[in-house]
């Protein structure tokens, strides 16, 4: 038993004689111990005194407060869907909005229109079937060089589609392409 229980068991009076006798040696001989022990016996006397809570009376004053009902929330929402109906008005015009004034201004100025990146321009294109032994960064030199950007491929014949900025370059490229059968395999107009 450590000293906060034999404290505890010393004011309620549940320690037997013999240890009761030792505890009030220990006590006379600690200034500190008495001042502990006379503060809860103080504590517990006050408790002791005080009356036993009525229960009458308190649930005299609890039931009308129950018979009442239940209080209605802080923060009712009334209309949640007008708010989400107002939200999304509001992202519909911005969008709007922002297609009709900005898109406009951020696209090319000489390029009028819309132009769907599925639709490629035929005329500046090659298809071309890479050798085997061909590697990567063969290929990538050569593409760099004449300044040709794979842009599909490999089609189920094995065919890329190359792109060039414009039909003189194209034509350049397949002349060259054409030279080298180390490189190049199949060589196509789009």
């Amino acid at each position: 038993m450590d000293q906060d229980d034999k404290t505890r068991a010393f004011v309620q009076d549940r320690m037997p004689p013999d240890q009761r006798a030792a505890f009030q040696a220990e006590i006379d001989a600690s200034p500190e111990l008495a001042a502990e022990v006379a503060m809860l016996q103080a504590a517990r006397a006050e408790f002791a005194a005080e009356p036993a809570p009525d229960a009458a009376a308190a649930w005299a004053r609890l039931e009308p407060a129950l018979n009442r009902g239940q209080p209605s929330a802080a923060n009712v929402n009334a209309r949640p869907r007008r708010a989400l109906l107002q939200a999304a008005m509001v992202a519909v015009i911005s969008i709007g909005l922002w297609q009709a004034l900005v898109v406009p201004r951020l696209g090319p100025s000489s390029a009028p229109g819309f132009t769907a990146a599925s639709v490629p321009d035929a005329s500046v294109a090659l298809q071309i079937g890479f050798a085997e032994t061909a590697t990567a960064g063969e290929i990538a030199a050569t593409l760099y060089d004449l300044g040709g950007v794979i842009t599909d491929g490999p089609s189920a014949l094995g065919l890329y589609r190359v792109e060039f900025p414009d039909a003189p370059s194209r034509d350049a490229a397949r002349e060259t392409l054409a030279a080298r059968p180390d490189l190049v395999t199949d060589l196509r107009e789009n």
